[in-house]
């Protein structure tokens, strides 16, 4: 991954002027070289991250494989694109017949991504093209979780990217993404994260709140429990959710409350 990064860092810190749209403040275009020793592969991972559109379409053009994962941080360039927010790039890449749900390494997407570093123009893209915000990386993570990771943690994945990224601009870009998420999230991932509103227009339509996820067949209060996410446990207690309800390894809310420490 350093070799990937160092190239970034450096495509954006010699950038003159930008080229393209960007749903970020990061300049967004530059050399986009390819890494030494490695002259075999087509690159498309750089040009997608610094937004370099004109070399992006030439590569493309030649038939370099539109999905191919990055040696060094075993990405896909849609998902550089997205995490550093160049639209256009993002928009090209899908329009050459990039998977929307293409996965990383981690078994990340580009929409979590876009939704990690707050990039609500390339996120709408996605959704549009049909990314599923529901799937989850290695460590569980959705395109719904990532957006309450804490400043912190964001800010260190950052860097390892090289990627300029400020904590205002961030919270207003996972606000807008939330914005376009909010009608899309289920009843156990607002359980998890707290979104009442949304929490109350799952209810709203009917959905039980003794339902069960298809993971852990874990119910939304036993879930809210392990969170900690006491005013969500107040309201589906009030709406009759079973306080003993089992889930798939005969747990209950308060054997995980008392688990988590809640």
């Amino acid at each position: 991954m350093r070799n990937r990064v160092t190239i970034v860092t450096l495509a954006l810190t010699s950038i003159i002027a930008g080229c393209g749209d960007s749903d970020s403040t990061t300049p967004s275009n530059g050399d986009a070289s390819v890494s030494a020793g490695r002259s075999t592969i087509v690159d498309l991972w750089t040009p997608a991250a610094i937004g370099d559109t004109g070399i992006l379409k030439v590569r493309l053009d030649d038939g370099a494989d539109v999905n191919a994962l990055d040696s060094d941080a075993s990405m896909t360039p849609l998902a550089f694109a997205a995490n550093f927010g160049q639209v256009t790039a993002v928009k090209m890449l899908l329009e050459a017949g990039a998977a929307p749900d293409a996965r990383n390494g981690n078994g990340s997407t580009a929409v979590l991504g876009a939704a990690f570093f707050g990039r609500p123009e390339c996120l709408k893209l996605l959704l549009d093209a049909g990314a599923d915000p529901e799937l989850a990386d290695e460590n569980g993570t959705t395109t719904f979780t990532a957006l309450s990771v804490p400043w912190d943690f964001t800010k260190a994945i950052a860097d390892l990217f090289g990627m300029p990224l400020e904590r205002q601009p961030l919270e207003i870009g996972r606000k807008r993404c939330w914005e376009r998420l909010g009608p899309m999230v289920n009843i156990w991932t607002a359980a998890a994260t707290g979104e009442i509103t949304a929490l109350k227009a799952r209810m709203a339509e009917g959905v039980d709140v003794d339902a069960r996820n298809p993971m852990a067949a874990a119910t939304p209060l036993a879930i809210a429990a392990n969170f900690g996410r006491l005013e969500v446990v107040e309201i589906l207690i009030d709406a009759g959710a079973n306080p003993n309800a089992l889930d798939a390894n005969g747990g209950t809310p308060v054997l995980g409350a008392a688990f988590f420490g809640r």
